[in-house]
C-alpha cells in the first residue's frame, strides 16, 4: 500500500490502501510528531478534519488536498511514493513524516517541447499539440 505524493501537493491513496479503509468518502489526517507517524482514517462529512476523498478519473485511487501535512513534515514541493501500512487495532493506515521528508523534490514544470508540423499555404508552421 502506498500513498502517491504530486507536485501540486494533492495525495493519492493506492487501491488497496483504499479498499482497507473500506472505500470511504471522508478521511481524517492525523499526526504524531513524538513518534514521526501520520495516519488516515475513515471519517463522516460532518466530522471535524475531515477531507473529502476525489475519485480518480482512472481506476481506484482516491485523491485528497495533502498539502498542509508535507508542511508538517517540513517537506514542500516533493514528489513520490510513501508506503504505508494498516493497523488493524485503530482502522489508521500508517506512514512515517520522515519517509515525506526523503522524497525527491519536484521539479518545476516545463513547456512540452512536441509540435507538429503543419503546411499553410505552402509555408511549414510549428504549432503546438
Amino acid at each position: 500500500m502506498y500513498l502517491r505524493v504530486a507536485r501540486t501537493g494533492a495525495a493519492s491513496l493506492s487501491r488497496e490502501a483504499v479498499e482497507k479503509l473500506g472505500n470511504p468518502d471522508y478521511v481524517v489526517v492525523l499526526v504524531d510528531r513524538e513518534r514521526g507517524l501520520f495516519g488516515i482514517r475513515a471519517a463522516t462529512k460532518g466530522e471535524s478534519g475531515a477531507r473529502m476523498l476525489r475519485r480518480a478519473a482512472v481506476g481506484y485511487t482516491r485523491t485528497m488536498r495533502f498539502t498542509d501535512l508535507l508542511h508538517l513534515a517540513g517537506a514542500r514541493r516533493r514528489i513520490g511514493m510513501v508506503p504505508l501500512e494498516f493497523s488493524e487495532e485503530e482502522g489508521l493506515l500508517i506512514g512515517k513524516l520522515a519517509d515525506l521528508q526523503n522524497l525527491p523534490p519536484a521539479k518545476e514544470p516545463t513547456l512540452r517541447e512536441y509540435r507538429k508540423e503543419k503546411e499553410f499555404q505552402g509555408e511549414k508552421e510549428l504549432v503546438p499539440f
